[in-house]
């Protein structure tokens, strides 16, 4: 009862709350109406004390509200204490933004105060109650209040969507000032500082703090190794050729120079340098202030030719100039597993994939001379091995000298000609530099087991090469959770199964002792399918299942309770093999990632940050920077552009002081004890947890937990590179979030965090996409403004100008403020770590390469499927591929991804520019609109490789999208009427609580009719004049119902598509009568023609609500048959006239000469048409020929290399794919499996056999 007694007290007190400004709002109006009846200072000082009260009641009532949390019982755990100078901090930042909105906000308020003064009409709230009733009979008064009305709420839409963007303003300041915070404040140091020559310095103090410094220096004397160990590891990556280790290594002795066996990382063990027996590299020399000002600031190149090699040294110079942690000693290092989840991923590249020749493609093969050298050989589209050779030229010239050197030769070969083992080296070469699951593996195998047995090798000189080895084995593994490794082996469920098994086989034989294959696997028991999460590694026997490819039996099996994929897959994939994992740090990483083995060696140090502790606590979530390697064309590089700024300048806030970083999935690294408290590592419930990771971190915030980011650890990351990859990337995580906001971790934030803590998390997940709605919104809002207001202009009510001054001065402007504001973190974040110029021209190529088009197009993207999941729900996984988007889209094909979400909105803009033309609103507003409209229609067309090739290729593409229309079966990729109706059904799943809010349709509507209805340009028609003036067309409705009641009455005909284009004739032959059939006046026209206009579009939503929900069931089934027949009659109208006026569109554009090839640069800065293949790398592979002789003189000795394959390191050091000449009876099997033999599954079956009966105990063992 108690209980029961403060809950009722505690919802009076809100209560009172709430009304306590409308109550003192009425006394204010009291005193008011007194003051006004009888002046005195009495009722003067009244009146005054009252609007004193009304103030303070009205602040301290909003003051509480926001930051008085609404419900303590649902706050679970005890937040992490903040301390008081970051609480300071966080209000102050907040302060300073909610300032710089609301001055913009008194502005634009003041400008509508004007316009509506220059009215001359008394506004609402000024008159005395009996003076209200005679003031709506005037129907000017009527119509100047509507229009007022319009102005206030235009000005109060663009107050509410623009806090998004000074929020994103506030985190660059914020993120360039806090660069200047983590290095003590020393802005002179940091802006004239050589951090490239401080490298051995720095790297010395923090790396090995632990061991001795040279004499004389601050360098530690093992540097000089491990310097010399990175600059090799970058020579086998092939990102330097051995002529250019002089300048980047130390030489042992003066004048020594680099041999292939100094470069093994095996056979030599690490030894310190005592003395002066090296000479520091060229790299680290010192410069004088005006080059280093020059270089930092001005671009000036460093003798690095390869720019990945360089953006690598230069962020291992920045990373070494950040506060970081003494780093763990050897033998205390925690343990850590690195997990990779994979579901059906690229695993490596084959040759198909790389050059596949086929007999067709033979056929259209030409030559050509290129500088009298060779001919070479040129097709109608490049092969994929051709373009990684001509985009990483100087990596594939290192490449076939390293193979040169070891007595292969592939430069200079042709393609045709080149053996298998040629292309078992070709293919790890082409997939360490694509997206591949190899590239990822490698990477984190590679780099971290040889960092971590570095610096062990460093701290525990004492200890063995196989002691190193087995420490670090301890301390570290890579768990792939491979999803379907056990489909893999059934050829019926997959059908490349043996492709992505053998490739499996192979990384478990190239990197065996760091790496274990999680995966889930069913199998009959007697009540009905059982599940496992098993795991494999390399020493697990292959067994032969019936009707299976061979597979290694699990070495650990645990029984599930039932079907474990609950959610889109990824989630509980990760979930299932945590239970393999070991130490007590986790690390997510995808599976389109790498690691740096120079990054590798800080791998210590980010594990300290697990040792700091708040509050008894440590972090749950360590989070670090990523370096997108994937800016290969156009989309490519806009993708890598954004995730750049957010990865680093906007993080960087996020962390310091927001605290409003959460979980990412990539590269972060978690607690795992804290993880598993909170069931797992993501959330498997689907649709509600499609994005699953960012749920780690909700969880950790909610149970008390705490973040942290820090920048100078890092690896790479590939993003998608094309459009309709990047914008479905898009899709997913604004579905994501649309689905988050119903969720209860987020009503729990809302009631339980702070009032700053709360904003940051939220204007950086969820209202960041809120914001993209309110934007778009905004924008149709103007353009409707715009419309209202040209079509009231005949009408002589002297709203006209004041309108059009107030659009063209503010509006405008607003959206060209929005748009600046979205780059200006990534021009400062290139300011600040490459200089002047490169930031400018990072800025002129993002528009040279109409990133602003491509912005709004996927900021309409974003709004569109965040509001959409909110309303109607159905939040799916899309798998977006991360490969090169070459191929063309067909003009039907991205008609039907984007009419719904672009294309019909800017149909309607066009539309309300077109009604507006007549007005003169500012060329700001005006060039906004049309760059709306151009954004929105044509950036699908734009952005579409080869789309502008061939005008028959335009017109197959009308020719196909008019069978797309005219089509009555299949589903929505073949028929438009499946299209349309998926579209109407999914109204069928609206959210009763977004149905409630008034649209921006019923808003409109109520603006027309409350119009036409107090105008006084109506008050001399008849009433039955003003009802047909009023009323929506209706005539083709009521012949759609009649035509429903006759198919319900003598049997339904057969109705197809085919009747939709006589529907919509007869819907404008119609409506054309029934437009003729009312009076029209000339002052008045255009306004009726725009009211009719809005009232048809409301109907439309109306007409889809009723056939989507069906309500009243099969009784009304003639209604929800008539009102889908009316509504599709329409769309199909619209869709044909939209469809054609955009195909006609790309047909002219097809024949414009010179056109396609001007796209292809502007896309992919290449050519990918016949004949066009330009810069070929025989040249290059000439030079590269005529140099393999210094390579083979270099390499004396070639004992090493063979040291090198037989200490299992050979992918490092030669670039072996593990299908190399290895004996192995098991790597012939792969081998075979992996070459995509002909041979059926069956027939390989036996085969396997034989190769398992003919395994030794060794290879059993193995």
């Amino acid at each position: 009862r108690s209980c029961t007694c403060l809950f009722f007290l505690e919802s009076l007190c809100w209560t009172a709350l709430w009304l306590a400004p409308i109550a003192t709002f009425a006394f204010v109006r009291i005193c008011a109406g007194q003051e006004e009846a009888n002046p005195s200072k009495l009722n003067q000082g009244n009146l005054y004390t009252a609007l004193a009260v009304h103030h303070a009641v009205t602040f301290l009532g909003v003051f509480f509200l926001l930051l008085a949390p609404a419900k303590k019982a649902d706050r679970l755990f005890q937040l992490t204490a903040v301390p008081l100078r970051l609480r300071v901090i966080r209000y102050l930042f907040w302060f300073c933004v909610m300032v710089i909105k609301f001055l913009l906000g008194l502005t634009i308020s003041a400008a509508v105060w004007n316009a509506s003064a220059n009215m001359e009409f008394i506004n609402i709230g000024r008159e005395a109650p009996e003076e209200i009733l005679g003031l709506w009979r005037n129907s000017n008064w009527s119509a100047n209040m509507y229009t007022w009305l319009i102005l206030w709420l235009t000005a109060w839409w663009l107050f509410i969507s623009d806090t998004a963007m000074w929020f994103q303003a506030g985190c660059m300041f914020l993120g360039v000032g806090i660069v200047f915070v983590q290095r003590s404040c020393f802005c002179c140091q940091f802006i004239l500082e050589d951090a490239l020559q401080k490298i051995p310095k720095r790297m010395s103090k923090f790396v090995f703090p632990y061991t001795k410094m040279l004499r004389g220096e601050e360098i530690s004397e093992y540097f000089p190794a491990l310097w010399d160990r990175v600059v090799a590891y970058m020579r086998y990556e092939d990102k330097c050729e051995s002529d250019g280790l002089g300048s980047l290594s130390f030489h042992r002795g003066r004048g020594a120079g680099l041999t292939w066996e100094k470069l093994s990382l095996k056979t030599h063990p690490l030894q310190a340098t005592h003395g002066r027996d090296y000479t520091m590299p060229d790299f680290f020399e010192h410069l004088t202030l005006p080059e280093v000002t020059w270089r930092n600031y001005c671009g000036w190149p460093k003798s690095l030719a390869n720019e990945d090699l360089k953006w690598r040294l230069y962020a291992l110079a920045r990373g070494l100039g950040l506060p970081m942690p003494r780093p763990f000693r050897a033998p205390y290092i925690p343990g850590i597993t690195v997990m990779i989840p994979h579901y059906g991923e690229t695993i490596i590249l084959s040759k198909s994939e790389l050059y596949d020749i086929g007999a067709n493609d033979q056929s259209r093969r030409s030559h050509v001379q290129l500088g009298g050298l060779c001919k070479v050989p040129v097709r109608e589209m490049v092969p994929l091995i051709d373009w990684l050779r001509n985009r990483y030229q100087d990596e594939y010239r290192a490449f076939v000298n390293r193979m040169q050197a070891r007595g292969m030769h592939i430069g200079g070969v042709a393609w045709d000609d080149l053996q298998e083992h040629q292309w078992d080296k070709i293919c790890v070469w082409a997939s360490m530099r694509m997206q591949t699951l190899w590239r990822t593996v490698e990477g984190f195998c590679s780099a971290y087991s040889r960092a971590l047995e570095l610096l062990v090798e460093v701290q525990e000189p004492g200890l063995t090469k196989k002691q190193c080895h087995e420490l670090v084995r301890g301390k570290f593994q890579v768990v792939l959770a491979m999803q379907r490794y056990a489909q893999f082996s059934d050829p019926s469920k997959v059908k490349d199964g043996h492709r992505h098994l053998a490739a499996a086989e192979a990384m478990l034989a190239a990197f065996g002792p760091w790496m274990k294959i999680a995966f889930i696997e069913d199998e009959d028991g007697e009540n009905g399918k059982r599940y496992f999460a098993s795991v494999i590694d390399a020493d697990c026997p292959i067994e032969q299942r019936p009707g299976k490819l061979p597979s290694r039996r699990p070495r650990y099996r645990v029984e599930l309770p039932g079907f474990p994929i609950l959610g889109h897959g990824k989630s509980d994939n990760q979930n299932c093999a945590v239970i393999y994992t070991r130490g007590e740090v986790l690390q997510m990483i995808d599976c389109n990632q790498e690691a740096y083995f120079e990054a590798s060696l800080f791998l210590p140090l980010a594990l300290q940050e697990f040792s700091s502790v708040r509050n008894g606590r440590r972090p749950g979530i360590l989070g670090f920077r990523e370096h997108i390697f994937s800016d290969i064309g156009l989309l490519g590089r806009l993708a890598a552009d954004s995730e750049y700024s957010f990865g680093t300048i906007i993080q960087r806030t996020m962390d310091w002081p927001l605290q409003a970083r959460l979980h990412y999935g990539h590269p972060d690294m978690m607690d795992k004890l804290q993880v598993l408290q909170q069931g797992g590592v993501s959330k498997a419930t689907k649709g509600l947890n499609l994005s699953e990771d960012v749920f780690a971190g909700l969880d950790l915030t909610l149970r008390g937990g705490w973040t942290t980011y820090k920048e100078y650890f890092h690896v790479g990351k590939g993003r998608d590179m094309g459009f309709m990859s990047v914008l479905s990337f898009f899709s997913k995580v604004s579905m994501g979030n649309g689905e988050q906001v119903i969720t209860r971790q987020w009503l729990r934030l809302g009631l339980t965090l702070p009032l700053p803590k709360f904003l940051g998390i939220f204007y950086t997940h969820c209202g960041f996409f809120l914001n993209q709605c309110l934007v778009n919104w905004a924008i149709k809002a103007f353009a409707f403004m715009m419309a209202i207001y040209t079509v009231l202009a005949p009408m002589d009510l002297g709203i006209g100008d004041a309108a059009a001054g107030l659009a063209g001065s503010y509006f405008g402007f607003f959206y060209f403020l929005f748009m600046i504001v979205t780059v200006l973190p990534l021009l400062w974040q290139v300011f600040i770590e490459q200089g002047v110029c490169a930031s400018l021209n990072t800025i002129l190529s993002a528009m040279l390469a109409l990133s602003p088009v491509f912005s709004a197009f996927q900021s309409k993207l974003m709004g569109y499927y965040f509001w959409s999941t909110m309303h109607y729900g159905g939040a799916q996984y899309i798998a977006t591929g991360r490969g090169l988007a070459t191929s063309r889209e067909g003009f039907a094909r991205l008609f039907r991804y984007f009419a719904a979400t672009h294309m019909h909105d800017g149909m309607e803009l066009v539309l309300y520019l077109f009604i507006s033309s007549t007005t003169n609103y500012g060329w700001a507003i005006h060039a906004a609109l049309v760059f709306t409209v151009i954004a929105w229609l044509f950036a699908p067309f734009v952005f579409n490789p080869r789309q502008f090739e061939k005008p028959s290729q335009a017109c197959q593409d009308l020719r196909q999208w008019l069978n797309w229309m005219w089509s009555t079966e299949g589903g929505e990729d073949d028929a438009w009427l499946a299209y349309s109706l998926r579209l109407q059904e999914v109204r069928r799943n609206a959210s009763h609580a977004v149905e409630r809010l008034p649209s921006g349709r019923l808003l409109a509507l109520i603006v027309t009719t409350g119009i036409m209805v107090v105008c006084g340009a109506f008050y001399d028609l008849l009433i039955v004049e003003r009802v047909t003036l009023l009323m929506p067309p209706l005539a083709h409705f009521l012949f759609c119902v009649l035509l429903s009641i006759c198919e319900g009455l003598f049997g339904d005909p057969d109705c197809s598509v085919c009747s939709y284009p006589l529907l919509s004739l007869t819907a404008v032959a119609l409506t054309l009568l029934e437009l003729g059939m009312n009076s029209w006046w000339e002052a008045t026209a255009r306004m009726v023609l725009f009211h009719k206009y809005i009232c048809l579009r409301y109907m439309l939503e109306v007409a889809d609500g009723v056939a989507a929900r069906e309500s009243g069931g099969p009784c009304l089934s003639w209604l929800h048959t008539a009102c889908r027949r009316w509504a599709l009659s329409w769309r199909f109208l619209r869709d044909l006239l939209l469809g054609w006026v955009l195909a006609v569109i790309c047909i002219l554009a097809a024949m414009i000469p010179g056109l396609s090839g001007v796209h292809d640069i502007f896309l992919f800065r290449a050519r990918l048409n016949k004949g066009r293949y330009t810069r070929p790398l025989r040249e290059a592979e000439g030079q590269a020929s005529r140099t393999d002789s210094s390579d083979s003189d270099r390499s004396n000795d070639s004992d090493s290399d063979e040291d090198l394959s037989e200490s299992g390191d050979a992918l490092v050091a030669t670039g072996s794919n593990g299908f190399g000449e290895a004996s192995d009876p098991l790597l012939v099997f792969v081998r075979r499996f992996a070459r995509g033999s002909r041979q059926t599954w069956k027939e390989r079956v036996p085969s396997a056999r034989k190769l398992a009966r003919g395994l030794g105990p060794r290879s059993r063992s193995r």
